[in-house]
């Protein structure tokens, strides 16, 4: 995976630009929650998944880092789920009220790595939903360094950890990014 270093605040300031010029920020999320389509719809039979859809993902989604929605919906006849966990816990036990829906909600964040857990932020990012009145769903959220956290099905996690870890690498969105902050001398982060 491609790490990128420490971004200070006035480097900050300097990236802004990289990142909105030709709505790259936005391409990225495209991008990345068309990836995660792909991949699940190509294990359509192993995961028992009826339909794979892309929700329309609002410009000012990726910009606005306090309000969400889902970027992927998929539904199958019945799923047991787990308890909510981080994609990197194992043993998860499928004992809680079943579901024939599921949401992926994409994140992309940047920022640097010594004021970033991302595994603090998925998992508080996931209990604002739970916990909110006004939320209709439950749903996972991923990044790049990329964690999720929330309900899960089976063969679920090993399948996002996978697509994960592949996008991150050869998403074509993320290398532009790549680029343009290596031309620049700058450093971005994205989570």
């Amino acid at each position: 995976m491609d790490m990128l270093p420490y971004v200070t605040p006035k480097e900050a300031v300097a990236i802004y630009p990289t990142l909105s010029r030709a709505h790259l920020w936005h391409k990225v999320h495209e991008s990345v929650a068309m990836d995660l389509c792909q991949v699940m719809g190509q294990e359509l039979d192993a995961l028992e998944i009826e339909t794979v859809q892309k929700e329309t993902i609002h410009p000012r989604k990726s910009c606005n880092m306090n309000s969400s929605c889902a970027d992927v919906l998929f539904a199958a006849h019945r799923w047991q789920m787990s308890k909510p966990s981080l994609v990197s816990a194992s043993k998860d036990v499928f004992d809680q009220k079943s579901s024939n829906k599921h949401w992926i909600d994409v994140q992309p964040r940047w920022g640097d790595y010594n004021s970033h857990d991302i595994e603090l932020y998925a998992r508080a990012k996931f209990m604002d939903y739970v916990t909110d009145n006004l939320s209709i769903y439950r749903s996972l959220t991923a990044y790049n360094l990329h964690s999720a956290f929330g309900n899960w099905f089976p063969g679920s996690k090993p399948l996002l950890q996978q697509a994960m870890n592949k996008i991150m690498k050869s998403n074509p969105a993320l290398y532009v990014l790549r680029e343009r902050e290596n031309r620049k001398r700058s450093s971005v982060l994205f989570i």
